[in-house]
């Protein structure tokens, strides 16, 4: 399981501390094995901390992103506070990586709840997603698929091209009250 995210950032910090302490512990109970990564900029130490604990690998300032996100198995986002745009659930759906999250984690993205994302308020929600989701492989390639195409059909290239085409339309079909240019 994946966190990325900037690791002295207080919602992250806060997200991470759960993770490691309150739903992994959960996780692990019913999948022993359960191993949580860690990964980002600035780490704060109460994260740093948490790298100490067993089965949590902390990734420092990694170089790049891709080798984690190509290698998880689902990821992981509860935030409870913050705001801006959870580039991180994006970029994880991009590699088609499954998404568990709380609701404010996602809150703004225009993604299917329960569909194309997992979303839970609830520590235990997030746990027991996480364990049925890895149980169950089936599912888990259906979400992986979901996710790619979620993200690809909201946010890739043809969507941005399309959005921009219909706001060049407004734009053009609006009263202008801008004076034209004049000609020499």
């Amino acid at each position: 399981m994946l966190f990325i995210g900037h690791l002295g950032y207080p919602p992250n910090v806060d997200a991470a501390g759960r993770l490691a302490r309150t739903i992994l512990p959960r996780i692990r109970q019913a999948l022993p094995d359960a191993k949580l990564v860690l990964a980002g900029r600035g780490p704060e130490p109460p994260v740093l901390a948490l790298g100490g604990l067993p089965d949590v690998e902390l990734v420092e300032d990694p170089e790049s992103v891709a080798p984690l996100l190509s290698g998880a198995h689902l990821s992981i986002v509860p935030l409870r506070a913050g705001g801006g745009t959870r580039i991180k659930i994006l970029e994880a759906m991009a590699w088609g990586v499954p998404v568990i999250a709380t609701p404010l984690a996602a809150e703004g993205l225009g993604l299917v709840a329960n569909d194309e994302v997992l979303l839970s308020a609830s520590d235990e929600g997030l746990a027991a997603m996480a364990v049925q989701l890895s149980i169950d492989a089936g599912r888990r390639a259906r979400q992986r698929v979901r996710a790619h195409q979620a993200v690809w059909a909201r946010f890739g290239p043809q969507a941005i091209r399309d959005a921009i085409r219909i706001g060049l339309a407004l734009e053009s079909d609006g009263d202008d009250d801008q004076p034209s240019p004049s000609t020499p």
